[in-house]
C-alpha cells in the first residue's frame, strides 16, 4: 500500500531527476538570453529576471521537499509510521513548501499572461482569458492559506 509518506519519498525522488533535466533546461535557456546580447544589442530584462525567479523557486521547492523526506525518515526511525505522522504536522515546514509552489505558480502565470499579451500584439481581448484564469489561481492560492 501507497501511504503518504512513501509516496512523499517517491515524489521527492521524482523531483530530483524532473530537476537534473530542468537544470540542464535552464542552463541552456541562460546561454541563449545572454548570447541575445551579442547579436542584438540587448537583454530581454522580463525573460532574464523571469528565468532567475522560477530557477530559483524551484530549486527552494526541490531543496524542501528533499530535506522534508529525509528528516521524515531519519528523526525518528524507532516509532511506528513516524515519516507519516512527521509529513502530516504542518508545522515542520509544509507551509513554507507550500508558499514556495504558490509562489511559483503566480510568477509562471503572470508571466505566461504577459507573454499572450506580447505575442498577439497587445490585445487586450486575447489576454483576457489568461489574465482571468491567472487572477483566480491568484484568489484561489490566498484562499488556501
Amino acid at each position: 500500500m501507497l501511504t503518504y509518506s512513501k509516496s512523499a519519498l517517491v515524489g521527492a525522488i521524482l523531483e530530483s531527476i524532473a530537476y537534473g533535466l530542468y537544470l540542464s533546461y535552464f542552463l541552456q535557456c541562460m546561454q541563449i538570453i545572454l548570447g541575445r546580447q551579442s547579436v542584438k544589442g540587448k537583454i530581454s530584462v522580463q525573460l532574464l529576471l523571469t528565468s532567475l525567479v522560477l530557477f530559483f523557486l524551484i530549486t527552494m521547492r526541490m531543496v524542501l521537499d528533499n530535506k522534508a523526506a529525509v528528516e521524515a525518515f531519519t528523526n525518528d526511525p524507532i516509532t511506528p509510521n513516524a515519516a507519516d505522522i512527521y509529513l502530516e504536522n504542518f508545522g515542520n515546514g509544509a507551509m513554507f513548501r507550500t508558499g514556495t509552489y504558490i509562489a511559483l505558480t503566480i510568477v509562471a502565470d503572470i508571466f505566461i499572461v504577459y507573454r499572450v499579451f506580447a505575442v498577439w500584439g497587445g490585445n487586450l481581448v486575447v489576454a483576457a482569458v489568461p489574465s482571468i484564469l491567472a487572477v483566480a489561481d491568484i484568489g484561489e492560492s490566498i484562499g488556501r492559506f
